[in-house]
């Protein structure tokens, strides 16, 4: 009696464990990978931007937004959307060194700059594209103790608005 409790007692369990693994395996919850977090703050519209949209440098996926927000200055009421963005820290490294931590600040002092891009023109979906922008100042404009990339405004943002400003 007392193996027969012990074995459904242990299958139980394999089961439990299986299920669990099953679950985050397939949530693509990346437990074990190296991850930073990042704020962008953006002036004008987000519109067609989501939460879980994907972050990529230069069109390669590197992470995704995980929060959307909105800040208003209490005096001007200029709105300030701020976006918490998770980075796989393994999926941007420097060349030959593997084990050279990724360094937000100096790569921000250096560049790179974030930008809202159409992922789908029918839809109207949107994502966020790092890029390294050196001749542009970096205005960073947070109050978080997360690290902050810069924010350049949409390339076709000043067309859309005169466009819409048409009678």
């Amino acid at each position: 009696m007392k193996r027969n409790a012990l074995l459904i007692g242990s299958f139980v369990v394999a089961a439990l464990v299986m299920i669990v693994v099953g679950v985050l395996w397939l949530s693509g919850n990346s437990l074990f990978t190296k991850q930073q977090q990042a704020m962008v703050y953006f002036k004008g519209n987000v519109a067609g931007l989501y939460v879980g949209a994907p972050v990529t440098f230069r069109g390669v996926a590197i992470g995704q937004v995980e929060a959307i927000g909105i800040e208003v200055d209490r005096d001007s009421l200029k709105a300030l959307m701020p976006v918490r963005v998770r980075l796989n820290a393994e999926a941007l490294r420097y060349n030959g060194a593997k084990d050279t931590p990724f360094d937000l600040p100096a790569l921000v002092q250096r560049g790179l700059r974030a930008r809202l891009v159409a992922e789908s023109i029918v839809t109207g979906q949107k994502a966020i594209d790092l890029d390294f922008v050196p001749d542009t100042p970096a205005t960073l404009v947070g109050h978080s103790s997360i690290p902050e990339i810069p924010a350049l405004a949409e390339r076709f943002g000043a067309l859309i608005e005169q466009v819409a400003a048409l009678p």
